[in-house]
């Protein structure tokens, strides 16, 4: 966003913001990423305007950086989660995502702004939390009720993408109206993973879970009983870390790029099972000991 011309930083910087929103709207389990939630929505509100405004002045780019590198840590460091995806943070979503890539026209800030506020109206008793969250985000009275705070909500957020040159409503973009299932349909696909994954591969991980389960147990026992355990100790981590990645690479490729959002958290689970193959000891290392200990080969390192 440094460098960006301003009709992309003006999608971009709109994405950033609705993230921000969306993020500091949940209830984290975690005061100090809700603290990251809530510096990176006042920093992208206050940026956003002011950048599209003043495209040389690089103060308000810089200020849209770090609320989207607050909203990244913070994202990476919420390791409570929530307790429940929200209509902000799941169906309004997944939506703009499947109406960005159906239709290449349309960027993700401009399907973010177009959805987002129509997704608020929506909003009942059963976010009163979430409405109230998100009226004192946006500074707007939230004390007539649900109906009312929604529909607060929902103005509010329409005034502001259209003070930034943004569509706020769906009917804007010109979508075909006949094609908005076929949009539903990319959101549930996509972000409910594949079904078309093959029952060969989910056995297959299955099967390989299972045998690590079985190395560590065995490696588990033989140190209880105070037998040596070297080979199957080593054997029992280069098969759990296999199986682990195994398993995570194929729910990466599963969802394909979808595999990459954080809200899904595949791309989290991809990472941690990777590392397992590195750390603490790596599989190469693995396999040494066992050429070298029980094959009897020279050492190769």
């Amino acid at each position: 966003m440094l460098t960006a011309p301003v009709e992309l930083l003006r999608s971009t910087g709109t994405t950033t913001f609705s993230g921000a929103l969306r993020s500091v709207c949940g209830e984290s389990l975690n005061p100090l990423v809700d603290g990251d939630h809530r510096q990176a929505f006042r920093l992208a509100r206050n940026a956003l305007a002011l950048a599209l405004a003043e495209p040389t002045n690089p103060a308000p780019r810089i200020d849209l950086c770090a609320a989207a590198f607050l909203a990244n840590r913070s994202a990476d460091d919420d390791t409570g989660r929530r307790t429940t995806r929200d209509p902000l943070s799941g169906a309004s979503y997944a939506l703009a995502t499947a109406l960005h890539l159906r239709y290449h026209h349309v960027g993700q800030g401009e399907a973010t702004a177009a959805l987002l506020p129509a997704v608020v109206r929506g909003l009942d008793a059963s976010n009163e939390g979430l409405l109230r969250r998100l009226a004192e985000a946006l500074e707007v009275d939230a004390t007539g009720g649900v109906d009312a705070a929604a529909a607060a909500s929902a103005e509010a957020l329409s005034t502001f993408y259209r003070s930034i040159g943004m569509p706020s409503r769906l009917s804007e973009l010109g979508i075909p109206r006949d094609e908005l299932p076929l949009l539903v349909r990319d959101a549930q696909k996509n972000f409910n993973a594949n079904p078309g994954e093959r029952a060969d591969t989910l056995a297959e991980a299955h099967m390989r879970l299972r045998a690590a389960e079985l190395a560590i147990r065995d490696a588990s026992a033989r140190f209880d009983c105070g037998q040596p355990c070297g080979e199957a100790a080593n054997t029992a981590k280069f098969l759990a870390a296999d199986a682990a990645f195994f398993a995570c690479d194929h729910a990466m490729q599963t969802h394909g790029g979808f595999g990459y959002a954080r809200e899904y958290y595949v791309e989290r689970y991809w990472r941690e099972a990777r590392l397992m193959k590195i750390a603490p000891v790596s599989q190469e290392m693995v396999c040494n000991y066992i050429a070298n200990h029980v094959l009897g080969l020279p050492r190769s390192y």
